[in-house]
């Protein structure tokens, strides 16, 4: 082999020697107490992996343990006492790991990315992370500095938490001024804040302009039962989600829990597109904090499309006193579009007991200020918004206060503010209650305030007001207004639109105001519907299994159908009870079409002889008589008979005495339909009813209707 020559070793040499300057003043440039350890070290009162430190530099006070480079700290265990824990020096990223055995890292700061880019944290194994002084701080993205990440692992609970947090004003930051930073809580860890301390206690995300992207995961379990948890509840707490930065979340998944001491904030200063999702079964996210409740969505002006999102399965609960506070949705002008949504088998329980939850506007005081523009409440998909809290509702183990007992109303403000009850899916429900000074139910303020019914059930939690207001009711499909026994209800906004109101519950319902001019088609499948007049329009049905308790008249105009249901199986069928006078206008060539279904199943012929009565009419029945809805619209006189079904019928319309749906003393007159055999023709097909409306142990389905056929006259 050739020999180098003098030139070339002496090169080498001279490399070399650059090599171990710059190595050794990158060295002394770094600061007193940085890790030098490498990829695996001891985390304890040694100086042998920090450098710049001798004897045993985490007794004193002062110092920082800085970990600067992408391979540091991997795997460190032991313990370590220190006022700061900083991860990232200038420009530099760095990886700190602990996930030995039992390392305890016992501080008062810790900062991920103080001064630099994409550092990372990980807490796993069985590590624990104690920070305890005042004005303490977990801050993952400080400065200007972005895409940094603290990830807790270690399965922990709430007598022994991953991290825990103590001292006057213990804060939680992510992305304070930077973007696309991240604390993910999973596995089974326990982040909890001792309340320990005095001071407004924070979790913020996404604070300042620009600061966009930011989140704050909770997810999964360690499969022992040990749920990830977020545990705020010390007093004032308050979890801010994009003040004024963009796209930042909080998200809750596969049965993580996130406990929060009083107070929500989500766009407060102008941010926007920011949001808390809960979603999956166990999923939770609870704030409950007595009197000292903020819950503010969209707050300031240019606050748009911020929302609470509540889905497949996942439960919100906020919960609170007092008038001292607001709560808004949209609160000023120009916040708008901000929503609350709740979607399949999912629920939300807004329990506050002395403010209403108010969209597009702000409540405080006794006062609602209407604010912005197309903030929406909606629940879709069979989700529930429960407002009432008898005592029953609970909240996650670990949780210093409980929902209180007591309700809430909803108050719809500002401009086309919306609540969307149902969505054509499932049945949405929403139960709702009173706030003292402010409403009870639902209450649209404006004008052009919309509650819009598309398969959607509002249920009344107190008697009183359900729906009041100069804002009107839309329904697309079924509106079901359930007033359950005892109570007495009322609306009063005007209704409109193609679908139908179906009354449930044993109690009373009463139109009035704007909603006694009411013209839909209505079921009367339980209890009382007390108005005025009430006007069945042309296309629209009236039927059920109840009372109208009408002052007036209910009138059926033409083209208007009365729907009648029975069951062979159970030898029954509907009966409506109407104290005040009928109205059938089918003169001069129009028509009231009368219909027959049989929810029987099987079917079977009723017995000669059954009577059963429609109508209880307990006033005066005028007009003319309904027609068959048969292809032949053939006229049913009194005691003319058709056939339908496995039954010939005959129609009477002023019986004295009711058929044997009917119990009690007869009171007024009755429209009776007694069955006989057939004459000919044979049975007419039928489609059983679906089990989904047998389900609902009452008559007020839309199945297959058996029409009559023919007329049989002089029977």
């Amino acid at each position: 082999m050739k020999p180098k020559s003098p030139a070339s070793s002496l090169g080498l040499l001279a490399g070399a020697l650059t090599a171990l300057i710059a190595a050794t003043s990158a060295q002394a440039a770094l600061p007193a107490g940085t890790w030098t350890g490498g990829s695996s070290g001891t985390w304890d009162t040694s100086a042998t992996n920090w450098y710049g430190l001798t004897g045993t530099p985490w007794a004193a006070a002062g110092n920082i343990a800085r970990f600067t480079g992408s391979a540091d700290a991997a795997f460190i265990s032991g313990t370590i006492i220190s006022d700061q824990i900083v991860i990232g020096a200038t420009g530099v990223s760095a990886v700190a790991t602990l996930n030995g055995t039992a390392g305890i890292a016992n501080t008062g700061f810790v900062y991920v990315g103080a001064s630099s880019t994409n550092n990372t944290l990980s807490v796993g194994g069985t590590d624990r992370l104690v920070i305890n002084a005042s004005n303490s701080r977990f801050s993952v993205g400080g400065s200007t500095f972005g895409g940094n990440s603290a990830i807790i692992s270690a399965p922990g609970t709430f007598a022994a938490p991953t991290l825990s947090m103590a001292g006057n004003s213990a804060q939680i930051m992510v992305g304070t001024s930077s973007a696309t930073n991240s604390l993910s809580i999973q596995g089974g860890a326990y982040v909890y804040d001792t309340g320990t301390g005095s001071g407004t206690r924070a979790l913020s995300i996404g604070t300042a302009s620009g600061a966009d992207g930011n989140s704050v995961l909770v997810s999964g379990s360690d499969g022992s039962g040990n749920y990830s948890t977020l545990n705020r509840n010390a007093a004032g707490s308050y979890l801010e989600v994009g003040s004024a930065g963009n796209n930042n979340y909080v998200s809750v998944s596969s049965g993580g829990i996130v406990i929060n001491g009083g107070r929500v904030g989500i766009g407060t200063n102008g941010g926007s597109s920011n949001y808390e999702l809960v979603t999956g079964n166990l999923s939770s996210f609870t704030t409950s904090g007595g009197s000292n409740q903020f819950f503010d969505i969209g707050q300031t002006s240019g606050s748009n499309t911020n929302s609470i999102r509540v889905e497949a399965g996942g439960t919100y609960n906020f919960g609170g006193s007092g008038t001292s506070r607001r709560i808004g949705v949209g609160e000023v002008a120009n916040a708008n579009s901000n929503y609350i949504s709740i979607t399949g088998a999912s629920t939300m329980n807004f329990i506050h007991t002395g403010l209403p939850l108010t969209i597009g506007g702000v409540s405080s005081g006794s006062t609602t200020t209407s604010g912005g523009t197309g903030n929406h409440l909606d629940v879709y998909s069979g989700g529930t918004l429960n407002m009432v809290n008898t005592g029953t509702l609970t909240i996650p183990t670990g949780s210093n206060t409980a929902l209180p007992t007591g309700s809430s109303a909803i108050v719809l403000a500002g401009t086309t503010s919306s609540f969307n009850l149902g969505d054509g899916t499932g049945i949405s429900t929403a139960i709702v209650g009173t706030t003292t000074n402010f409403a009870t139910g639902v209450y649209l303020k404006n004008s052009d305030g919309r509650l819009n019914f598309d398969n959607g059930r509002l249920t009344a939690g107190v008697t009183g007001n359900l729906v009041s207001g100069l804002g009107q009711i839309s329904l697309t499909h079924e509106a079901y207004i359930n007033t359950p026994t005892g109570f007495n209800n009322t609306i009063s906004s005007a209704i409109s639109g193609s679908g139908t109101l179906v009354k449930e519950g044993a109690g009373t319902l009463t139109l009035s105001g704007s909603a006694a001019d009411y013209s839909g088609s209505a079921t009367i499948s339980q209890g009382t519907l007390a108005l005025g007049n009430l006007t069945v329009g042309d296309g629209k049905t009236l039927k059920g299994n109840g009372t109208i308790s009408n002052s007036g008249t209910v009138s059926m105009t033409n083209g208007s159908t009365f729907g009648y249901e029975v069951n062979s199986t159970s030898v029954t069928g509907n009966l409506l009870t109407i104290s005040g006078a009928v109205t059938l206008d089918s003169a001069s060539g129009n028509k009231v079409y009368l219909t027959l279904s049989n929810l029987g199943n099987p079917l079977t012929a009723f017995a000669t002889g059954t009577t059963l009565s429609l109508i209880n009419y307990t006033s005066t029945l005028d007009g003319d008589f309904f027609f068959d809805s048969g292809a032949g619209a053939v006229e049913l006189k009194n005691s003319d008979s058709f056939e339908a079904g496995l039954n010939k019928w005959t129609i009477v319309y002023n019986a004295i005495s009711g058929g044997s749906n009917f119990t009690g003393t007869p009171t007024g007159k009755f429209i009776n339909l007694t069955a006989g055999a057939l004459t000919g023709g044979g049975p007419l097909t039928s489609i059983p009813e679906p089990g989904s409306l047998l389900a609902l142990g009452m008559l007020v389905g839309s199945g297959a209707f058996l029409r009559s056929r023919r007329k049989v006259v002089g029977c």
